[in-house]
């Protein structure tokens, strides 16, 4: 068995996560069409985009870029996930006539949207141009030959 060597806290979260929240959505879909009973469809929805969508997404930036705040990264997980709950739950109350729900999915969505104004600013920070330790070069740098060594050539 092929096994990642290592994988950054963050990203093991979220992918973990994420593959829950997808077989979960996919389970939800199943068993409304089996009813013929789409009235949890938002609910459905939203456990796939937040859940298993977005949550792959966070986990594949953290794999990639593995330079990432961890610590940061995980307050960003610990709110997706609040969010997740809280908007499975008021939308799902919501949709079932229990109006006294509605607002745990308004704190869930504002817990998501702190969720991605964190990854925002990960993103921001950690693709931010830093200025290059001396003689390091990156790709598309120009190089300065000296004269004698151009000669050389």
């Amino acid at each position: 068995m092929t096994e990642i060597r290592h994988i950054p806290l963050p990203g093991r979260l979220f992918l973990r996560t994420a593959v829950l929240t997808g077989l979960a959505g996919m389970v939800l879909g199943i068993v409304m069409g089996a009813r013929h009973d789409f009235t949890l469809a938002p609910v459905h929805a939203h456990v796939n985009l937040l859940g298993w969508v977005s949550m792959f997404l966070f986990a594949a930036y953290y794999i990639i870029v593995p330079g990432a705040d961890r610590r940061l990264a995980l307050w960003q997980y610990g709110a997706s996930l609040i969010g997740l709950v809280m908007m499975t739950i008021g939308i799902g109350g919501s949709v079932t006539g229990r109006e006294a729900l509605v607002p745990v999915a308004i704190f869930g969505s504002l817990f998501t949207v702190a969720s991605m104004l964190i990854f925002t600013w990960i993103v921001f920070d950690t693709t931010r141009a830093r200025p290059a330790s001396p003689g390091e070069t990156r790709p598309g740098d120009t190089v300065a030959v000296p004269q004698d060594a151009a000669h050389a050539l």
